[in-house]
């Protein structure tokens, strides 16, 4: 699967993508080169969940609340 990622991010562009990472919502920096597209930037946990809980909700972005037990 690295192919197609690599090959998408390629042809979004680097700066699009960094600018798509903010609006979703990731505060640590992005690698501004074409390993970003393999996961080399480094991401909070909690952010990454937020992320996948907006894609989850079409694109509808909510408070995400932690469960301790």
């Amino acid at each position: 699967m690295n192919i197609p990622a690599v090959k998408t991010f390629i042809a979004v562009g680097i700066e699009p993508m960094a600018q798509w990472v903010k609006q979703l919502g990731l505060t640590t920096p992005m690698n501004r080169d074409y390993s970003a597209a393999l996961g080399s930037s480094c991401v909070y946990p909690w952010e990454l969940a937020q992320v996948y809980a907006t894609f989850n909700r079409l694109g509808v972005k909510r408070p995400t609340t932690m469960l301790r037990k």
